[in-house]
């Protein structure tokens, strides 16, 4: 009986002991890839359009955005910069060959829990298309997308109307109008549309499905932009907000 109780006793022990070491690895998994995701963030910061002003090229020539060329020499599938003022997104944003790699990759192809904010694959990256989306997680700590949630709260909602998208040779304004909680698999993830009255449709579907919307005018003429995070209202469900791209003149 007694050895059975010092069996036991190990056992115990034992188990106590794991648990302990795992957690711990678990907290400085946390902690190093916290800290990692900061450093890579700062890194980034150095080549921010928003930072450097256009420069003139020996050929006379202006290139409205120089740093994007700068940040594709160390993300080389980065083809924007996206920032939307009073949140803390302030990031570039890459495409790849799928929508799956910048889940858990870095923009510098980093492994990496926070992943990147990216393009979905199917969307042209000079944006043309009629529908362009965009995704990022929702951290807890605040980083990447975990802002688009905030647009929900109304007063959220009216203090923040606008955005600013830079690319290699453009800067768009970008003018919220619709913010909505929607399925992952829905409408809003339209990519493709055969004619005008697909675009029209779409469009509606947007103003019906929103919890928030401006109407600022938005024709099938426009181009859009959907920014897309996890959310949790119920199975699969994506926070999504919506603006109109308007290109800004140099």
């Amino acid at each position: 009986m007694k050895k059975n109780k010092r069996a036991l006793l190990l056992i115990g022990i034992v188990l106590c002991v794991a648990v302990f070491v795992y957690s711990g690895f678990l907290l400085a998994r946390y902690y190093f890839d916290s800290n990692a995701a900061v450093a890579e963030q700062n890194s980034e910061q150095q080549y921010d359009p928003k930072l450097n002003p256009p420069a003139e090229l020996s050929s006379g020539n202006s290139m409205p955005n120089p740093s994007i060329a700068q940040l594709k020499t160390k993300e080389p599938d980065a083809i924007c910069w996206l920032t939307i003022p009073g949140t803390k997104i302030d990031y570039p944003v890459v495409l790849g060959a799928d929508d799956e790699y910048y889940i858990d990759h870095s923009a510098e192809k980093k492994p990496s829990v926070y992943g990147a904010i990216f393009m979905n694959y199917l969307n042209s990256a000079d944006f043309s298309d009629f529908n362009t989306i965009i995704f990022g997680h929702n951290m807890k700590n605040g980083s990447m997308f975990q802002a688009l949630v905030k647009f929900k709260d109304k007063s959220f909602w009216d203090s923040h109307q606008e955005g600013t998208l830079y690319t290699e040779d453009k800067t768009y304004k970008l003018q919220i109008f619709a913010c909505g909680v929607v399925d992952g698999g829905g409408e809003s993830y339209d990519t493709a549309f055969s004619s005008q009255g697909q675009e029209q449709e779409f469009l509606d579907y947007v103003k019906s499905s929103a919890m928030y919307y401006r109407d600022i005018g938005v024709t099938t003429q426009d181009h859009l932009l959907t920014l897309s995070t996890c959310s949790y209202e119920h199975a699969n469900a994506r926070t999504v907000i919506v603006a109109k791209l308007v290109e800004q003149m140099s």
